[in-house]
């Protein structure tokens, strides 16, 4: 009888995808050190991003954090999908690592008066996820019902896993600049080669295309360009995933950074981002379909050239003060660029 009331609480739809934070989207925002998305000086650049995601918390569509589930209600963490059929408590904890090594070619010629270059770069991923909920369910006793006598059911989903997640090429990266400013243009996609399983909580790939579009620009104040404002647009276009047939909304990702540098060694910086899906989820096993998830966070970053023009170190903070069907959680890095 316990087993019939333990699993008769929850009916299980398993959908699934995953990189460092947020639902359906490949690019996560706040892994880039503030002037990664500036062009470098033409040769071949090792960029390798450590970037470490941690939430104790899921905020629901109100923009508050979830704690209670109600009868009839949805939970969907990257397209996992809970449907409640009674009132629950839920905890949710996700830590997630990502290593990311990153190869840049910056070509000597220009094109219609813009300087080229092209990367591509594999991710590597590390997730725990921990889902727990606790059913108050009504008990009888010697077979007659009475209120308020009650028992705690739990019910825990835990996944960990450590394996190669989709692989990005960016071939379209253009840079137009001055002794003032920078204007960019690139295009990339995410090629659906990661681990994936739709049955997993937690996924390294994602098992869908992504198309990258981003365009922005950077002012300096100084013509020795030792202050800078950045300013960064991505929109993400998602295709259909295979196994679910699910169709990820679309999203758009503003990034802003002031950046200084007092001397030619180090650098400080305050960054931040806004993320916001724009469009609605389709397919028919999409759950809450016209909900669309956003984020907002700030932090800061402390760099170092460490060998000037050849070895730079940096390292990244950042915490989500917003966050709307979504985790809400924090972002540290460290980040390495080699330049060869």
């Amino acid at each position: 009888m316990s087993k019939r009331i333990y699993f008769s609480v929850f009916l299980f739809s398993i959908i699934c995808s995953f990189l460092f934070c947020g639902e359906m989207g490949h690019y996560q925002p706040g892994v880039l050190n503030s002037k990664d998305f500036i062009m470098p000086a033409k040769g071949i650049y090792y960029i390798q991003y450590d970037s470490l995601y941690f939430s104790n918390s899921f905020y629901g569509p109100d923009s508050r954090k979830l704690s209670i589930l109600k009868a009839g209600e949805s939970f969907s963490y990257k397209g996992y999908y809970i449907d409640a059929l009674s009132d629950s408590k839920i905890r949710f904890k996700v830590r997630s690592l990502g290593i990311i090594p990153k190869f840049i070619f910056v070509a000597k010629n220009t094109i219609i008066g813009a300087h080229y270059a092209f990367f591509f770069n594999p991710f590597f991923v590390y997730e725990s996820v921990n889902l727990k909920t606790d059913v108050l369910s009504d008990l009888p006793i010697n077979g007659i019902q009475v209120p308020g006598k009650s028992a705690t059911r739990n019910l825990k989903i835990s996944s960990n896993v450590l394996a190669m997640g989709d692989f990005f090429i960016n071939p379209i990266w253009l840079d137009w600049d001055d002794d003032y400013f920078d204007f960019w243009f690139r295009y990339g996609a995410y090629a659906p080669i990661g681990s994936y399983k739709s049955t997993r909580l937690s996924n390294p790939g994602l098992g869908f295309w992504s198309h990258e579009i981003v365009w922005g620009g950077s002012v300096y104040f100084q013509k020795e360009k030792t202050t800078a404002l950045v300013l960064n647009l991505t929109y993400e276009i998602n295709q259909k995933q295979r196994h679910t047939h699910i169709v990820p909304g679309e999203y758009f990702i503003f990034e802003y950074a002031l950046s200084h540098y007092p001397n030619k060694h180090l650098e400080f910086c305050l960054t931040g981002y806004s993320l916001l899906q724009v469009t609605d989820d389709s397919g028919n096993l999409s759950r809450n379909k016209h909900i669309k998830s956003s984020a907002n966070a700030f932090g800061i970053q402390n760099s170092y050239w460490i060998k000037p023009e050849k070895l730079f170190l940096s390292a990244r903070y950042l915490y989500e003060y917003t966050a709307k069907y979504r985790t809400k959680g924090q972002l540290a890095g460290v980040n390495l660029t080699y330049v060869f």
